[in-house]
């Protein structure tokens, strides 16, 4: 059992696929079963830490690595210039941004590959994401061992955490670009107007 929850954990963090992988769930549902000695809690919160931080390091390889089609589509996308603003700015912030990353599933999958893009030292990767991946391997079979009958509740809570920390950063996102382009009319219009 904790070899599956191993290997899930691994991809979650170290794949693409990782993205569709329900880990944070799979680490509670791991919790209750030790509330009834199934699995020995310890054990549990090891396997769930270390293969979390493992797949963070494997993200990170894989981002250092490759290149390929999706990630030239993203910055065709983004923008080169926004592109490298984002990479330096997760650059500066490295560790306090990867260590809570490390708490969201979609982060979790994409913050190791964008922190390599942004030239965050493997050194300064693993301080950040070892010590989040052990509190939040810790959090999560604890939270589902006291859990008890309250696991489904949980469990949607902390499935659907992600999604309003995204809708929060597409509606910063909208903002900034709508500030941006009226900013940039306003001043086109005062040109036009000084030149007449």
């Amino acid at each position: 059992m904790l070899l599956v929850l191993g290997v899930l954990l691994i991809a979650e963090s170290g794949l693409a696929v990782g993205v569709f992988l329900p880990a944070a769930t799979t680490v509670l549902g791991i919790g209750v079963l030790t509330r009834f000695d199934v699995v020995s809690e310890i054990a549990a919160i090891c396997t769930a830490a270390a293969c979390s931080a493992l797949g963070s390091q494997l993200g990170y390889l894989h981002g250092t690595l490759r290149t390929g089609p999706v990630w030239r589509s993203v910055v065709r996308r983004a923008g080169h210039r926004r592109m490298e603003v984002l990479l330096a700015q997760l650059n500066r912030r490295a560790g306090w941004t990867l260590a809570a990353c490390q708490c969201f599933g979609v982060l979790r999958t994409v913050a190791p590959r964008l922190a390599a893009k942004a030239g965050v030292s493997r050194a300064r990767h693993a301080a950040s994401t070892v010590p989040a991946a052990i509190v939040w391997a810790c959090g999560l079979v604890l939270l589902g061992r006291t859990a008890g009958e309250a696991y489904q509740q949980i469990e949607m809570a902390v499935g659907l955490a992600g999604l309003p920390l995204v809708c929060v950063a597409g509606v910063c996102v909208l903002a900034t670009w709508w500030i941006r382009a009226k900013t940039k009319r306003k001043k086109a219009t005062d040109v036009a107007v000084e030149s007449c």
